[in-house]
């Protein structure tokens, strides 16, 4: 499903990031870039009125990209669904879009999480490493208790 007036907003949000503030500077480097659409083009796709086939958007959208019109690779994929295509894939992120970042949770997270301990009893981790009991009953392991556990944390 497409929705035309979010793919223009979208479009034209990544031309101003990448520094095209008129449209005559967005079909000037795309011209340059070896794709010729005149001004009336470029502002119909980005009133929703007009779309553009997907192997024009790809190209265009590593115009932008390069330009850090995009910068992660949902914002790309919203582009390409709103336009009713489906999302760019490894192939072409790789091909085309290389410096672009996933935009996910696991990809902010620190390297090394900060857990000093567990609570509770883990079968799977109990055969793993020793667990101490404290006062409680309840397990509490640090790295310091055990390398193994420090190295399955890493």
């Amino acid at each position: 499903m497409s929705d035309r007036k979010t793919f223009g907003a979208l479009l034209r949000a990544a031309r101003q990031r990448a520094g095209m503030r008129t449209l005559a500077d967005f079909a000037a480097q795309l011209q340059i870039s070896g794709i010729a659409y005149s001004e009336s083009a470029l502002q119909a796709w980005e009133t929703g009125m007009r779309l553009p086939d997907r192997e024009v958007l790809r190209r265009v959208c590593a115009l932008l990209a390069a330009r850090t019109g995009f910068e992660t690779i949902e914002t790309l994929n919203a582009v390409f669904y709103n336009a009713g295509y489906h999302a760019v894939s490894a192939e072409e992120i790789a091909a085309y879009f290389p410096t672009l970042r996933p935009n996910d949770l696991a990809a902010r997270l620190p390297p090394h999480p900060p857990y000093r301990r567990l609570i509770g009893r883990d079968p799977v981790l109990e055969r793993l490493v020793p667990i101490h009991e404290n006062h409680k009953g309840y397990a509490a392991v640090t790295s310091a208790d055990s390398p193994a556990y420090a190295s399955t944390m890493c």
